[in-house]
């Protein structure tokens, strides 16, 4: 509860949102317009990152792709390393791997 106690005191503030004085209740419209996660200012959430962390100032996720000593298979940021030309992928090693 918030606002006046009707003696001059108080009932409390908010911690987020605004305080309705009518009702004495805290009022809070979450915000995630543009974000894909984070806090929605509220207490909420606007997302999870399925890869990579969330930017709390931005509300974005960022993920560093991680190609070094890989040709093909998953950068760990939902893109690609590369393909093989021929063979198949070691997903593991992200090495092509041609069987005769």
């Amino acid at each position: 509860t918030c606002g006046s106690n009707g003696c001059g005191g108080s009932c409390g503030t908010c911690t987020s949102g605004t305080c309705n004085t009518t009702t004495g209740q805290c009022v809070c419209t979450p915000s995630c317009a543009g974000k894909t996660c984070g806090s929605n200012g509220c207490g909420g959430s606007c997302g999870t990152c399925t890869s990579g962390t969330c930017n709390t100032t931005t509300g974005q996720c960022v993920c560093t792709p991680s190609c070094a000593g890989k040709t093909c298979g998953s950068n760990g940021c939902g893109g690609s390393c590369g393909t093989c030309t021929s063979g198949t992928c070691n997903t593991t090693t992200g090495q092509c791997v041609c069987t005769p």
